[in-house]
């Protein structure tokens, strides 16, 4: 009987620590990056070019405000925060561009991470970001 109860403690604890940490919906909402969109150099040899971006956190959402123009909606985001960083995750789609998914991480006021766009027809186009928070 003991070694149940140990058992359900501990496994409610974990849950509770994985909860804690892993992802916390709307925890960077008001947080706006303005970011500087770099190809790969095999991205660029496709076409790709480089881009300036807003992202704005709000409502557990994220939206782009330079991949909007081109159809991409605002979608749920999801983060993992520590003391003066985080790590986040953004999956845009777009009905007629496809599917973009930022990976990044805020460092104090820095931000920096990939972009992986994937479009049907062409080969998946890789970028890196970097900027700051405003």
């Amino acid at each position: 009987m003991q070694a149940n109860r140990t058992q359900r403690i501990t496994t409610v604890l974990a849950m509770l620590l994985a909860g804690a940490i892993i992802v916390h919906a709307g925890v960077l909402d008001g947080t706006k990056l303005k970011v500087k969109v770099v190809p790969t150099k095999a991205a660029a040899d496709n076409g790709a070019k480089e881009f300036v971006d807003e992202l704005i956190f709000a409502d557990g959402k994220c939206t782009s405000t330079a991949l909007s123009q081109k159809g991409f909606k605002q979608a749920k985001y999801s983060a993992e925060v520590e003391p003066n960083e985080a790590e986040f995750e953004i999956e845009l789609v777009s009905a007629t561009n496809g599917v973009v998914v930022w990976t990044g991480e805020i460092r104090g006021t820095n931000t920096l991470g990939g972009l992986q766009w994937m479009q049907e027809g062409r080969s998946n186009r890789m970028y890196e970001f970097s900027g700051a928070k405003e």
